[in-house]
């Protein structure tokens, strides 16, 4: 086809330079059908990435040249299905693969691509059966499964025994089970989709763990689609050295904002209306700042709890 054409004669005619990457996935990224020369010819692309999006079938051999590709990404999200063979050729690949147009994923073919030496981008994956988490498990590197609504405690588990960063943030909830399981994971976890936080072992991974990310920066803010949090996760995440924004959460029992007064830093509660009188004298107690801009409702007593703390930085 034409654009499979242009790219062949760019890439040989260029002798692999860099041309404009814009220009470049825009024609990459309409090709539906590759030859093997076809392949070695974009295999000579030298940039940040081979965007071949249009592609939703791939031959062993296509896969196996494209594999090749020595820049940092490989884009081959328009695959909905991935034979063993495939995904074998694929592993060999050095640099990021991304798959996210995959729902479901066999076990064999996860065996296969937990190989790969580049992060592993398969954000489209809908259900993850424990044998595949086992499989990806051995993936050393970056995986990210976004896609992720639901976690079976049996895949959680799995999962743990991942060497390095893994990204989890279309979970919204874990049973404890899960979320018990998770706490164990030896690397870099993201879970920034949680909207409920109960576990108190996951709690103090996130704020001991996932917070590396967020060491540059004065807002520790993967916590704010919490609109749920027990006081034992509250207390773990009061551990945490530095601004904590919490904004999801619309209501807070005096059990939370007694844990949370404990936090010693920046505390941003922008998402509360209102406060009981004991809550507002515990956060009253709180040292490093306090944010309650959205406070639309006050007792005179609760008022008056928190007017005691009103000279380090808050904002109410």
């Amino acid at each position: 086809m034409r654009y499979a054409a242009w790219v062949m004669a760019a890439a040989v005619v260029l002798g692999g330079v860099a041309c404009v990457a814009d220009e470049w996935a825009q024609v990459t990224n309409k090709i539906t059908t590759l030859t093997v020369d076809q392949a070695k010819a974009l295999a000579l692309h030298k940039g940040n990435g081979l965007g071949l999006n249009g592609l939703t079938t791939l031959s062993p051999e296509v896969a196996n040249t494209l594999s090749q590709y020595k820049a940092s990404g490989l884009y081959l999200n328009g695959l909905t299905t991935l034979s063993d063979e495939v995904a074998q050729s694929l592993a060999q690949h050095d640099g990021y693969l991304h798959l996210d147009g995959l729902t479901t994923l066999a076990p064999e073919a996860a065996k296969a691509l937990a190989k790969c030496k580049g992060c592993l981008y398969l954000n489209g994956l809908t259900t993850l059966s424990p044998e595949a988490a086992k499989a990806l498990a051995k993936h050393d590197g970056c995986l990210s499964i976004n896609g992720l609504t639901t976690l079976s405690p049996e895949a959680a588990k799995a999962l743990t025994q991942h060497k390095g960063w893994l990204s989890l943030g279309g979970l919204t909830t874990l049973s404890d089970e899960a979320a018990k399981a998770l706490a164990q994971h030896e690397g870099e976890l993201y879970l920034y989709g949680l909207n409920t936080l109960t576990n108190a072992e996951l709690a103090a991974k996130l704020t001991t763990r996932l917070q590396r990310s967020y060491r540059t920066m004065s807002f520790a803010k993967p916590f704010n689609r919490l609109t749920t949090l027990s006081p034992e996760a509250a207390k773990a995440l009061a551990q945490h050295k530095g601004g904590l924004s919490l904004d999801g959460l619309t209501t807070l029992s005096d059990e939370v904002a007694q844990s949370l007064a404990k936090h010693d830093g920046y505390l941003s509660l922008n998402g509360l209306t209102t406060l009981s009188p004991e809550a507002a004298k515990a956060l009253a107690q709180h040292k490093g700042g306090l944010s309650l801009n959205g406070l639309t409702k006050l007792s005179p007593k609760a008022a008056e709890s928190l007017r005691a703390n009103a000279s380090q930085s808050n904002k109410f």
